[in-house]
């Protein structure tokens, strides 16, 4: 792993934030895709052992 490392020149990273991405429309809400995504899983159901 440490030759690997080292052929491609890459080590610790300094800041964890350069990761963020801004890719969330602002004028969407992401509590509706959260909604969305728990009705897609099938979060809300009543009956959970269906």
């Amino acid at each position: 792993m440490d030759e690997l490392i080292a052929q491609q020149a890459k080590g610790p990273m300094g800041d964890p934030t350069t990761l963020l991405g801004d890719f969330w429309p602002e004028d969407e809400p992401v509590e509706e895709f959260l909604a969305a995504l728990h009705e897609w899983r099938a979060h809300n159901r009543a009956d959970r052992a269906a």
